[in-house]
């Protein structure tokens, strides 16, 4: 009997703990939401919104980022111009890099996260992004610049390292096929690579559409050479037509963590690698991209229609 009340003792500690979801893992969500911070820093996005609290609960984590501007209009503006600058340095969404970057360093599936950009301590007004139906989308907009205002709030500073890249594959080609041909090239690309005592892992996450994401962890001196460090390695993969053709859109991304082990989900704390070697991580991102031009522009190895 005494062993019975203890079996169902701690079966019941074991639903409260699931109970809890998110907010059992409330210290690492707080310690990795300081990378965050320290991203939005190494980016100079902290000029423009800066963290104001999170809030976890048991399926979904809010973070809340607040207006550097004492109106809602300077935001707008600032806004507006890193949208634009972004749109056309990087050819993508920074409403995508401020949620994607958020997820992958606090260790969270898009349907666990939103991003809630307010305007100042009076404004009601505010973005939320989040993610629904495969996509990262938004909902809600900062009021319209007033009329006659124009002035230009410069976003010169920001300083993303160019992961982001494009290639053409020509038309007559099935998109599937694509995505599954760089989907078995990364496969076997990792599957080799690791630490001395760990083999590299390899998660093939929930494929959206033609959209595909790959994480690699447990690798050794691949963005950062003269340091071994553990690290955790996003690839991301959209394959889409454009003019009739076929055309994959991959972007890079990583993070990085010290101890005797390699840490498992939320088991340890990893380091933004965009923080402190961007450099390495953009010099990593081409030369996986050649890779992967390399390997979906050999002849007779995709399908036509």
């Amino acid at each position: 009997m005494k062993y019975l009340i203890t079996f169902i003792v701690s079966i019941a500690f074991c639903y409260s703990l699931d109970a809890q979801g998110l907010k059992n893992h409330t210290d690492f969500f707080e310690q990795a939401n300081q990378e965050y911070v320290n991203w939005l820093d190494a980016t100079h996005l902290s000029e423009i919104i800066a963290f104001s609290h999170m809030d976890i609960q048991q399926d979904k984590i809010i973070l809340h980022l607040k207006s550097q501007y004492e109106s809602d209009d300077s935001l707008k503006i600032a806004w507006r111009n890193a949208e634009l600058f972004y749109a056309k340095e990087y050819n993508s969404l920074i409403t995508d890099k401020l949620f994607d970057t958020f997820t992958f360093l606090l260790d969270l599936s898009p349907e666990e996260a939103e991003i809630h950009i307010s305007g100042n301590q009076f404004s009601t007004n505010r973005i939320k992004i989040f993610f629904y139906d495969g996509e990262v989308g938004t909902q809600g907009n900062l009021p319209d610049v007033m009329v006659g205002d124009n002035f230009e709030i410069s976003i010169d500073n920001l300083d993303f390292p160019q992961t982001l890249r494009k290639c053409s594959l020509g038309d007559g080609l099935k998109v599937t096929d694509v995505r599954r041909k760089l989907g078995d090239f990364l496969q076997e690309y990792y599957k080799k690579e690791g630490t001395y005592f760990y083999h590299a892992h390899v998660d093939t996450t929930k494929t959206y559409r033609n959209s595909l994401v790959y994480i690699v962890t447990c690798l050794d001196k691949q963005i950062i050479e003269e340091i071994s460090y553990y690290e955790k390695i996003k690839i991301a993969v959209n394959v889409f037509i454009e003019d009739n053709k076929v055309n994959v859109a991959y972007d890079i991304t990583g993070k990085y963590a010290s101890g005797w082990s390699c840490p498992g989900r939320r088991e340890g704390l990893y380091k933004s690698v965009e923080v402190k070697y961007a450099d390495q991580l953009k010099d990593y991102a081409h030369h996986i991209g050649k890779l992967l031009e390399e390997n979906l522009h050999k002849e007779n190895t995709i399908s036509k229609y």
